[in-house]
């Protein structure tokens, strides 16, 4: 009775070589079978700038409408503040992060720019020009700004057109807000909003727009 030995080298295919009683190995003719290799694998491929844009977007749209984490919910969920959120919700843009406090959204409306971040992507050279701001739905509004010197460093405010974006956005002291500067040619903002939550209302809530 022939013998057979079978020789494993670390693929997933076998190479059977047949022997007879005196140890010498038969002569048979042989076909050797074309193998395919079979891959799973996906590659990954690097995110470009248009692709990082929509997947910003996505991630923004998720953000910007759930804003407000219940807190009668079951299981360990970690409830985080309005400028944690915001500060954690990363753009491909360069931005800044403000609280809404009572002199932004109340009787004066004023809103002053970091100061930092004016000198790094503002025109310095102009004292004053125009600047909007816009939500993920698209709908702008206009504004204007000034550059002035303050004690030993630039102030950048808003002179007009801050108010109606507050009033329509209906923003409320404590809401946080990520301003996300996606043109430094004409100055525009995608403005991010994260609410306060409401002590009366615990269920997740949504920005409501015109």
């Amino acid at each position: 009775m022939n013998t057979s030995h079978i020789r494993y080298q670390r693929t997933s295919n076998f190479q059977v070589h047949i022997f007879e009683k005196n140890a010498l190995e038969i002569n048979y003719p042989f076909q050797r079978v074309a193998t395919k290799r079979v891959s799973n694998v996906q590659e990954n491929k690097p995110t470009s700038g248009e692709n990082c844009r929509v997947a910003q977007k996505r991630k923004a749209n998720s953000s910007f409408e759930l804003h407000h984490i219940d807190k009668k919910s079951k299981g360990k969920q970690v409830i985080t503040t309005p400028i944690e959120r915001a500060k954690s919700f990363k753009t491909c843009n360069p931005s800044f992060v403000l609280v809404m406090g009572a002199s932004y959204v109340k009787s004066r409306f004023l809103l002053t720019i970091p100061s930092k971040f004016g000198q790094t992507h503002f025109d310095l050279d102009k004292k004053r020009g125009d600047i909007y701001f816009q939500v993920l739905n698209g709908r702008v509004w206009p504004a204007r700004y000034s550059i002035r010197m303050c004690s030993i460093r630039l102030k950048f405010e808003l002179t007009s057109g801050w108010k109606e974006f507050a009033k329509d956005n209906d923003l409320k002291v404590g809401d946080a807000c990520n301003f996300e500067l996606i043109s430094n040619t004409i100055l525009t903002f995608n403005v991010h909003i994260f609410r306060q939550p409401d002590s009366d209302n615990t269920n997740c809530s949504t920005l409501k727009l015109n």
